[in-house]
């Protein structure tokens, strides 16, 4: 992946690239891929299950492999999660 000013031609007018959804129980996460004036980032936010607020956070393009890679030694380490996914599949579709 380049990183760099965006190409304005061919960028949405929301600077949305790319858009994913995960389910889990009562949660809903958004993964949306932008870019804007400073470059490509991945917004993650997530749904509170009564209607709370939107959480979110970025992490920049210049972060996302290593953020990857945390995630995979955290589930190495500490095993899978309820539904019996394992840490393979949960995060083949970001590699």
């Amino acid at each position: 992946m380049t990183v760099g000013p965006p190409d304005a031609e061919n960028v949405p007018e929301d600077g949305k690239l790319k858009s994913a959804n995960i389910v889990a129980g009562t949660r809903r996460y958004y993964l949306d891929l932008k870019e804007n004036q400073r470059g490509r980032f991945l917004r993650v936010s997530q749904t509170q299950p009564r209607g709370g607020p939107r959480s979110q956070i970025a992490i920049p393009a210049q972060g996302m492999i290593e953020f990857r890679d945390t995630l995979s030694e955290l589930l190495e380490m500490y095993g899978t999660d309820d539904q019996g996914m394992d840490h393979n599949q949960s995060l083949d579709g970001f590699s």
